[in-house]
């Protein structure tokens, strides 16, 4: 689990390299506090969407499994005649 977060990260780093052409320049005159928390509120918003999504999918009773894939058991038990 720890290399994928350290994986996940690099590959972050990299796409900023890719987009900036750089690396990040702690003196470019940015107020990095700042900078960091507009990043978590945007992080908030997104993780609120997500979960209004999921919460959605649960209330028509969808599962999303361990790889991202998104069903409906009870529409499936009952193409499948099982009911």
């Amino acid at each position: 689990m720890n290399k994928e977060i350290v994986k996940l990260i690099e590959e972050r780093i990299e796409k900023g390299k890719r987009k900036y052409a750089d690396e990040i320049n702690p003196h470019d005159g940015r107020e990095w506090v700042q900078e960091a928390l507009e990043e978590a509120l945007d992080l908030t918003v997104y993780l609120a969407v997500e979960l209004i999504r999921i919460k959605e999918l649960n209330d028509e009773h969808i599962v999303i499994d361990d790889i991202g894939q998104v069903y409906n058991p009870e529409k499936i038990r009952k193409e499948n005649g099982n009911t």
